[in-house]
């Protein structure tokens, strides 16, 4: 049966894309069949599908989401929560992750987003807390994802975080966690 797992960041620079990523590409090296669904560029060896760049309808989403086959669909969902495309993927995935960091900004966001968009549209969302620098800030959050600092030499070689040990250790512990 289909999973289709949503990642949601409070701000454009959280890392979204780069977990969401990860994800794909840590499961497609399981043997599943993936697929990952974003704004970006493609991102290692996974099939990636890109959004257009328009005004989504959530009814739209939900029959983009439904035209899958793969066992998983990957979602990068953006950061904007006056779109259709954002809404209409937390409202039809299995599994909605929200990408925060520990920066006062991100938490702020991440207030504003749970009273205006999550619980109104009364959804249970996971949080992600990533680029973790432990001893600054603590948030309260299970799932966090330290702090790598080879994230923008990655993001050019085309390639995820997941071949630098640390961050691999931490995203194998939080996939087993979701």
């Amino acid at each position: 049966m289909k999973k289709i797992i949503n990642y949601v960041g409070v701000d454009p620079k959280v890392g979204t894309t780069m977990v969401a990523s990860c994800m794909a590409n840590y499961l497609k090296k399981e043997g599943k069949d993936v697929v990952l669904l974003t704004f970006e560029e493609e991102y290692g060896k996974v099939k990636t599908y890109l959004w257009e760049d328009k005004d989504y309808h959530p009814n739209e989403v939900a029959r983009l989401l439904d035209s899958f086959s793969e066992d998983y669909v990957i979602v990068d969902s953006g950061s904007d929560f006056n779109s259709g495309l954002v809404i209409g993927t937390l409202e039809n995935s299995d599994v909605n992750q929200i990408v925060v960091t520990q920066q006062k900004k991100s938490q702020v966001k991440l207030d504003q987003l749970l009273t205006d968009v999550i619980f109104p549209l009364k959804i249970e969302p996971g949080i992600l807390l990533n680029k973790y620098v432990q001893g600054f800030k603590e948030v309260d959050c299970e799932n966090r994802l330290s702090y790598c600092p080879y994230g923008w030499e990655a993001e050019e070689e085309g390639k995820t975080l997941l071949k630098y040990p640390k961050f691999s250790k931490d995203f194998k512990k939080y996939e087993r966690a979701i």
